[in-house]
């Protein structure tokens, strides 16, 4: 009885001690950045430089490959001096804010040997995005129909480089996004700064 017990006890600490050095099954990515508006002209016209922030949950698929699950959010804000030039200025006319909410699946490629200290990758990946526009104050301004709101199919790709090969590291992405609209699609440009454990 003696010799199972220190028998079992021998192969707990064995396998206890091989699943710590066992490397993660799962990489937790978080970020923010900006947001560049691209298109259409009348968007990338009427509204700011806007803000991105993401989270990630990304899983080992193939050697080098993960499958990142994610949700983020863009929102600019409209560019009410350009809507009116002078004619504004001092009003503190505001609203009219697009926020849309990205829920959607990536594959991730990391390109380099394990120890490198900066490592590129690629991304691509598409899901659904949910747009919306804040309520306009009602000065009797034209109306701009450049946006779709409700719930689009979105594509994304990009790349961007890894830094570091501890167990928290840092990285720098930009990507190219497209959403389907009825007329023409919406594309942003967010350059993003993350970190990633």
């Amino acid at each position: 009885m003696k010799k199972i017990f220190i028998l079992v006890l021998g192969m707990i600490l064995i396998s206890t001690a091989a699943s710590a050095q066992s490397p993660k099954p799962f990489t937790v990515y978080g970020s923010l950045g900006l947001t560049f508006s691209n298109g259409p002209e009348k968007f990338q016209d009427l509204h700011k430089m806007g803000y991105d922030f993401y989270f990630g949950l990304g899983f080992k698929f193939i050697p080098f490959v993960q499958v990142v699950g994610k949700i983020e959010k863009q929102q600019m804000k409209k560019d009410w001096e350009f809507v009116a030039p002078g004619i504004l200025s001092g009003t503190g006319l505001s609203g009219g804010t697009v926020s849309i909410w990205m829920y959607g699946l990536d594959a991730r490629l990391t390109i380099g040997a394990p120890l490198m200290p900066i490592k590129p990758f690629l991304i691509a990946g598409g899901g659904w995005a949910k747009m919306s526009e804040g309520a306009m104050p009602a000065v009797g301004l034209p109306f701009y129909d450049y946006l779709d709101t409700g719930t689009k199919f979105y594509y994304n790709i990009g790349g961007g480089l890894d830094f570091g090969t501890g167990p928290f590291s840092f990285f720098i992405q930009g990507r190219y996004i497209n959403i389907k609209q009825d007329g023409e699609n919406l594309t942003l440009i967010p350059v993003n700064v993350g970190i990633k454990f």
